[in-house]
C-alpha cells in the first residue's frame, strides 16, 4: 500500500510539474516591452518629444533594452533638428546633429535603421549650404 501511495504522489508531482512547465511564461520585461513599443509608436508618428519623455522618464527600464538607446539618440537629434530648422540657430547646430547621430553604429540594423540612414544623408547634404551661410555670416561680421 505504501508503494502505491508513493507512485500516486510521484505521478501527481510529475503531472503538476509538466502542467506548470506548459504554462505561458512572461516574455521578459513586460514594462520595458510596453515602453519600448510606446517609443517606437511616437517616433513613427514623428512625435519625437513624447518619445524622448518616454525614454527619459523610464531610463532604468529602457537602458540597454533592445535598441532603445539608438532610438533615443535618433529622436533627440530629430527633435533638435525639427526645432531649429527654420531658425538662424541651425547653422550652429549642424555639427551637433551629425556628431550625435555618429554615435549610432554604421551597422545598426534596428527598428529605425533606414530612417536614421536617410536622416544622416539629409544632414550631410545640408552641410555645404550651412557652411556657406556660416562663412558668409562670419565674413559680414568682420567687415
Amino acid at each position: 500500500m505504501n508503494k502505491n501511495l508513493f507512485k500516486k504522489v510521484a505521478a501527481a508531482m510529475v503531472l503538476t510539474l509538466a502542467l506548470y512547465g506548459c504554462q505561458s511564461q512572461p516574455s521578459g520585461n513586460t514594462k520595458a516591452d510596453e515602453l519600448y513599443e510606446q517609443m517606437i509608436t511616437y517616433v513613427e508618428e514623428g512625435n519625437f518629444s513624447e518619445a524622448l519623455k518616454t525614454y527619459n522618464f523610464n531610463k532604468e527600464d529602457l537602458r540597454d533594452y533592445k535598441d532603445s538607446e539608438a532610438i533615443h539618440t535618433y529622436a533627440q537629434a530629430r527633435f533638435q533638428y525639427d526645432s531649429l530648422i527654420n531658425t538662424d540657430s541651425i547653422d550652429n547646430q549642424m555639427d551637433a546633429f551629425t556628431n550625435e547621430l555618429d554615435t549610432i553604429a554604421d551597422d545598426y540594423s534596428g527598428e529605425f535603421a533606414e530612417d536614421i540612414k536617410d536622416f544622416k544623408a539629409e544632414l550631410e547634404a545640408k552641410l555645404p549650404e550651412v557652411q556657406k551661410a556660416y562663412d558668409e555670416a562670419k565674413a559680414a561680421a568682420t567687415e
